[in-house]
């Protein structure tokens, strides 16, 4: 059996909803010790609200483009967009919370960090990407390599600086690969790499495009559309959420934004 290494740091105060916060991890001790700079963490951002199996689909096909291209998947973190994102039918960071740890409870690498939604405001994506970076480095001192996980929609907004400011994205890539899991047959590797060169010059190394990943048309907006009009979102979501959002009678009706069942 592995040992493993539990990190515990920086323990705060959520000033949002005055939890405590920690950022955790727990991976395998044998793989940070043979860790030669090929090491990697993933991260995947969002509103999961819900979250749903394209979301696990997403993180599983980098994990395994990852390993097919010589690196060890440390560990990979989903982390819930701040309730102040506003975004339409985004329910509580409390609720989300939960529906991505029941998500992820049977996984040996995914994890759930709670930062994000815990702070005072919304926080720019590049600042999440960087408290990631720090904490891994405050952690295990080691040469921890980090990527960004996204689909195609997020990628293409990259390049929209009235979305993303250009210096978040170069401070992104910064600190992080970015690894972009196309929704559909829409990105090319060659078509992605003249993008790149154009709007970001000498950053063309650290966008890679995730092939041969299943190509899911799954939703959080089709799931709570499915949810309004009546029907079943089974097997669109794991068993555990299916049965969360059922329990608190959650997307059956249009609710405002972060209101509480």
């Amino acid at each position: 059996m592995y040992g493993y290494v539990k990190g515990l740091i920086r323990e705060t105060v959520c000033l949002y909803t005055y939890t405590l916060y920690r950022f955790m991890s727990t991976f395998p001790t044998s793989k940070l010790t043979e860790n030669n700079g090929n090491g990697i963490v993933l991260v995947n951002c969002g509103s999961f609200s819900p979250i749903t199996l394209a979301h696990l689909i997403l993180m599983e096909s980098a994990y395994n483009f990852a390993h097919y291209s010589g690196l060890q998947v440390l560990g990979g973190y989903l982390s819930p967009v701040h309730d102040s994102y506003n975004k339409p039918g985004l329910i509580t960071s409390r609720q989300r919370l939960e529906m991505c740890q029941l998500a992820v409870e049977d996984s040996s690498w995914l994890m759930v960090d709670s930062w994000e939604c815990c702070r005072s405001e919304y926080s720019p994506t590049f600042l999440v990407v960087e408290h990631f970076r720090s904490q891994l480095d405050l952690v295990y001192g080691v040469n921890i390599q980090l990527a960004f996980v996204c689909g195609s929609d997020l990628y293409r907004s990259l390049f929209n600086s009235d979305i993303w400011p250009k210096n978040h994205v170069e401070r992104l890539l910064d600190m992080a690969s970015l690894f972009v899991i196309p929704r559909m047959e829409d990105l090319s590797k060659s078509r992605v790499e003249k993008q790149v060169k154009a709007y970001l010059p000498g950053y063309q190394d650290k966008v890679f495009i995730v092939d041969q990943a299943p190509l899911c048309q799954i939703s959080s907006t089709m799931v709570r559309d499915t949810l309004r009009k009546g029907g079943s979102i089974k097997y669109m979501v794991p068993d555990s959420v299916y049965c969360y959002i059922i329990r608190h009678s959650l997307y059956h009706k249009k609710q405002s934004s972060n209101s509480v069942s």
